[in-house]
């Protein structure tokens, strides 16, 4: 107890727990968290630990537990983890238990706890946030691709991943390491909507050479949840020669009582801060096309890095044949 500081945003509790009501009380939140910011590089922390949603807007403005726990963030106040409450797990009644057969909050957040909590141990070792770089590409011109390929051309392994538009797909995106990928238009347009300056005629060569390079078996092709980017990659004529690891797969071989998602993977496995709503909220059209591309980009680099980690602990459990063969 004597290694950690416990404190909170107001030192003043409100009423009925509810932040929205400390003026009732007297306390101005902006001024509290000013003053907390302050306690803590007074204190000399290394990393915090912030508990629950009402602490995590104060200190990062960001919301959504769900979607933050678990990611290394710099704030004005130092480096900061947030995870949930542990007051959730008192009082949110568990319908599993109950015999319901609902994924609820406390059946497997009480693991994903202490993920966080470890994490935060291990950040605590120093002050710097040292999240992955990546060198993200945007694949403008069939040099680019072809640099980039070799570049990379003695790599083991190579991630995929597709973005879809309408259920078609728009961009495909390549990293041979979890540190440099490169998102590809698929066509030249979608609808109105213009997706390259490239032209037809330098499209097709950027195409034979992506067919090449999906389909030589020097590579271990790596991907998550991978039939259904299968399924759109046969359909439009491109191929992979043979799937070598599915991240989804490799979750249910290490860890079938949690979650599967690259989200979550991401959160657990990578120290890659939550970026998904960088896909889930872009519209095409309306939004940069680029942006979804470098949103392609990291989702092929995570990919990589997490399947990496899994291939570890599938070896650490003894489970490798059963992976690979059944």
């Amino acid at each position: 107890r004597g290694d950690f500081w416990v404190t909170n945003v107001s030192k003043y509790q409100p009423p009925a727990n509810n932040f929205s009501r400390l003026h009732e009380v007297g306390v101005d939140l902006s001024q509290a968290v000013r003053d907390l910011r302050t306690e803590l590089r007074d204190v000399g922390l290394n990393c915090t630990l912030v508990l629950g949603e009402n602490a995590m807007n104060a200190m990062t403005g960001k919301k959504g537990i769900s979607n933050w726990r678990g990611s290394v963030l710099n704030t004005p106040g130092g480096k900061v983890i947030p995870t949930f409450h542990p007051a959730a797990f008192l009082y949110r009644k568990n319908k599993w238990e109950q015999g319901k057969g609902q994924r609820v909050f406390g059946y497997y957040n009480r693991e994903v706890l202490k993920l966080d909590i470890q994490r935060a141990l291990e950040q605590s070792k120093f002050r710097q946030v040292r999240n992955p770089k990546r060198t993200l590409h945007i694949c403008r011109s069939f040099v680019d691709l072809y640099r980039f390929f070799q570049r990379n051309k003695h790599r083991e392994y190579l991630s995929i991943d597709i973005e879809v538009a309408n259920a078609f797909p728009v961009c495909i995106g390549l990293a041979f390491t979890p540190f440099e990928a490169m998102s590809i238009p698929l066509l030249p347009a979608f609808g109105s909507v213009k997706l390259t300056r490239m032209g037809p005629s330098e499209l097709a060569r950027v195409w034979k050479l992506l067919a090449q390079i999906l389909m030589d078996p020097r590579y271990k092709k790596v991907g998550q949840n991978f039939k259904f980017d299968r399924d759109k990659l046969t359909k439009l004529g491109l191929s992979i020669d043979r799937l070598y690891f599915d991240t989804q797969l490799g979750s249910h071989t290490c860890n079938s009582e949690l979650p599967k998602s690259l989200e979550f993977n991401t959160s657990t496995r990578t120290l890659e801060p939550f970026y998904k709503w960088e896909g889930r909220e872009f519209k095409l059209g309306k939004d940069n096309f680029e942006n979804f591309q470098t949103y392609n980009c990291k989702d092929c680099c995570v990919t990589l890095e997490v399947m990496l980690d899994q291939l570890e602990e599938i070896e650490e459990l003894g489970l490798t044949r059963f992976f690979f063969d059944f």
